[in-house]
Order: C-alpha cells, then sequence, then structure tokens
C-alpha cells in the first residue's frame, strides 16, 4: 500500500511517502519501512521552474497554491518568448504597451495564462457566430485576450469622432490627451484639416511625432463647383477601451484610461489650463489621483521590460535555430523518400520480364514534391508517363518503405500482362 503526503513550510517545500518493500534481512515475513524524505528547498524548486517549457511551467504552476507563488515575471517571459508563436507574439505587444505604461502591469500568473489562453477571457467564446471559438494573441492595443466579437459587435470598445464644435473649441486637450503615451488609442479614418496654413502646419508637425499617417488631396466643393485642396490626417476616429475591466481573479487589467472617463479628463484638464496649469501636467495628475494608475515607475513595469529585453535576442536565435532544424528535417525527408522510390522503380525492373516494358518505367523528378514546403505527406516524388502507370504504383510511391517484395513481384506481373495485350 502507497500513501502520498505533501507538506510545505514557509522557507521549503517537501514530498514524503513510504513504501513497504521487503527488507534486506533473510527472516521470513519481515518488511522494513522506508520514510525517505525527499527535500527541494523553494529556491530549487524555482530554479527548476524557471527553465520548463511553456506549457509544462502552466501545468506546473497550477498544481498548488503553493507553486503558483513561485511563479514570477522572468519566468514567464522566458518561456513565452522561447515558446514562439502567438505567446511571442502575446508579449511583443505586451512589451510595447508596457513601455508606454498604458495598461495595469499583470501579474506572473495572468501572463501564465495570456500566454497559454485560447478563448476569450470576456465570453469564453460562447459560440454565437460560425469560426468564433478561439483566440490567437492578444488584441492589439488593448493588452487583453479577447475575441473579436467583444471588441466590436459586443462594443467592449467604441469609437470617438474627431467632429462637432465642443471637440474644436477643444481641440488641443482632445489631440493631447488621445496622443498622451499612457492612453491606448487605435486611428483610423481621414480627417481634414481646416484653420489655413497654420492649422495644417501644427497638425503636419503633430502627426511627425506620433508616426500618423498624412495626405493632400482634391474635393470638390458642390457649392461652388470649384476644386479645393484639403490636407488630412488618419486620426478621425478613435477607438478606445469602453470601461475599466478587472479579470476573474480581480485584477485590474488592459488599459487604463478608457472611453468612459474621456469627458471627465477633458474637463479636468480644461479648467486646470485656465488656472495656468500646463496640460501634460494636469494629465498626469489625473492618471494619479482620479483614475488610480500605477505610477509611471512602478517596479512591475520595469521587471516585466527588463526580462523582455534581456531575452528577446536568444528567443529569436533559438526560434531560428528550431525552423531551421524543421527545414533540415524536411529537405532529408524527402531526399530519403526520393532515394526509397527511385530504389523500388529499379527493383521493379528486374523483376520484369520483357525487357521492351522495363520502358514503361521512365520517370520524372516531381517538382511540386521537392518544392513545396508543406502539404506533400500524400504527393508522390515520381511520376510516370503513361496514366494506368501512375495508378498503379499511387500507394506504393507514397510509402516506399511499406511495400513488400511480393507486392512488387504483383505488380511486375501485372506490368507483363498488360505489355503482352498491347503487343
Amino acid at each position: 500500500m502507497e500513501s502520498h503526503e505533501a507538506t510545505s513550510t514557509s522557507t521549503s517545500t517537501s514530498i514524503s511517502w513510504s513504501n513497504r518493500v521487503p527488507s534486506n534481512n533473510k527472516i521470513a515475513g519481515s518488511y522494513a519501512t522506508i520514510t525517505h524524505l525527499p527535500f527541494l528547498s523553494v529556491d530549487i524548486i524555482g530554479s527548476i521552474m524557471s527553465y520548463l517549457p511553456l506549457r509544462d511551467l502552466f501545468n506546473f504552476a497550477f498544481l498548488s497554491k503553493k507553486l503558483s507563488t513561485l511563479v514570477s515575471v522572468p519566468m514567464v517571459v522566458r518561456a513565452s518568448l522561447f515558446a514562439g508563436g502567438n505567446s511571442m507574439k502575446s508579449f511583443r505587444e505586451l512589451h510595447k504597451l508596457m513601455i508606454n505604461k498604458s495598461i495595469f502591469p499583470p501579474s506572473p500568473l495572468r501572463l501564465l495564462r495570456l500566454a497559454c489562453g485560447k478563448r476569450c477571457e470576456i465570453c469564453l467564446n460562447a459560440i454565437v457566430k460560425p469560426c468564433n471559438n478561439r483566440v490567437s494573441h492578444v488584441r492589439k492595443d488593448f493588452g487583453l485576450f479577447a475575441c473579436w466579437e467583444c471588441v466590436t459587435c459586443r462594443q467592449h470598445s467604441k469609437r470617438f469622432k474627431k467632429k462637432g464644435n465642443y471637440f474644436l473649441q477643444h481641440e488641443n486637450i482632445y489631440n493631447t490627451i488621445l496622443d498622451y503615451h499612457r492612453t491606448c488609442n487605435k486611428t483610423y479614418g481621414w480627417r481634414s484639416i481646416l484653420g489655413g496654413e497654420e492649422a495644417e502646419a501644427n497638425a503636419r508637425r503633430r502627426a511627425g511625432l506620433q508616426l500618423i499617417q498624412v495626405r493632400t488631396v482634391q474635393v470638390l466643393v458642390m457649392s461652388t463647383l470649384d476644386v479645393e485642396r484639403r490636407f488630412q490626417v488618419e486620426d478621425y476616429y478613435n477607438y478606445l477601451w469602453k470601461k475599466v475591466r478587472t479579470d476573474r481573479m480581480n485584477e485590474r487589467v488592459g488599459p487604463i484610461l478608457t472611453l468612459h472617463d474621456l469627458p471627465q479628463i477633458v474637463e479636468s484638464v480644461r479648467l486646470k489650463e485656465l488656472a495656468g496649469i500646463p496640460v501634460h501636467t494636469s494629465i498626469g495628475q489625473y492618471f494619479d489621483v482620479v483614475l488610480e494608475a500605477p505610477k509611471p515607475n512602478d517596479p512591475r513595469y520595469y521587471e516585466f521590460i527588463d526580462a523582455y529585453q534581456s531575452t528577446i535576442t536568444s528567443a529569436e536565435i533559438h526560434i531560428k535555430q528550431l525552423k531551421w532544424n524543421k527545414t533540415c528535417a524536411s529537405a532529408d525527408w524527402k531526399i530519403k523518400k526520393l532515394t526509397n522510390c527511385m530504389t523500388l522503380v529499379k527493383e521493379l525492373r528486374t523483376m520484369i520480364t520483357h525487357p521492351q516494358a522495363r520502358q514503361i518505367l521512365v520517370y520524372k523528378v516531381n517538382e511540386w514534391f521537392m518544392l513545396n514546403e508543406k502539404g506533400y505527406g500524400d504527393v508522390p516524388p515520381l511520376y510516370f508517363r503513361d496514366l494506368w502507370v501512375r495508378q498503379l504504383l499511387m500507394e506504393h510511391l507514397i510509402a516506399p518503405s511499406k511495400t513488400t517484395r511480393r507486392q512488387m513481384k504483383k505488380i511486375a506481373k501485372i506490368i507483363n500482362k498488360e505489355y503482352a495485350n498491347h503487343v
């Protein structure tokens, strides 16, 4: 009978078990109880976890609450970047947002869930429409693991249009808030800049600083039928997250500034500007006091940034090496399969009794099989001139190593018979 008992203290984690096995003593019926107590300190377990692959780290971390507390940000960042694929895409996007301090810094366990996630964290992908049951990586500019339906149709993000009298009266305040580095904002649509050369120069300078696209178009004025030149900036629609969100672990996640807070911050900045306080200063104060945002120098931001920047180069080299190994293995497999097919045809020729019938087995190498990177498993490496020969040898060319000598003799007999009929 075997029993397992896990014990843990504030400074160590250990596992003990007892098993009754025959003793080394020669006394009949005597048994010795082994109570070995393997001991691993927290530091050793943490070191082991830091080298686990991403999926193994996820499974190991959620075995117990004690193990969950050992998960750290550098540990998750390293495992996610070395995993590549969608996990690396998610952390690339998170890195941009963490540098801008525009989202709430995620905890280590949340980072682990983001790296291994497959379903929308908002709706858990209740299938409302076809092909809406997976999420690949975090949503760009929002840092949330949300599906497209939740972001758009379910209106968890909404757009603000740069139009109207109130916007035109306080255009500088709106632009400064929406361009602020701690604001998560997606811009779409072209907006014409009115107000003459000075307004155009200011808009062009701002677009250059914010890396916003600009263009000049010719517009037909219907009232006068004249063609006017218009300078446009691609920032008419500004998509922001609708409300501050907390996940199922009651952790604040996603963008700090939301569309719900936009009218209040504009009014607050406007009043402070009248009192002589600079716009950027009042925006920062609003983030700190009203939104209760983490400080820009919060160590949680820099813990993620430092871990990412110290790992990304070696992770990219590792991913490239894996891709190169896969390419080489694929090429070797193709060459081996082609060689096996050529050997099969060569042996088949020796089994054909009519010398002229061997000309039927003249072949060419299938270039599609050799050049394509995927989808070639069921493609024959060789093809023959006659269609009936291709059909006869198709399954044997796809799996040449499985073809037996008895099957080859049967194929040779069929070819001899077909040749005799044609002759």
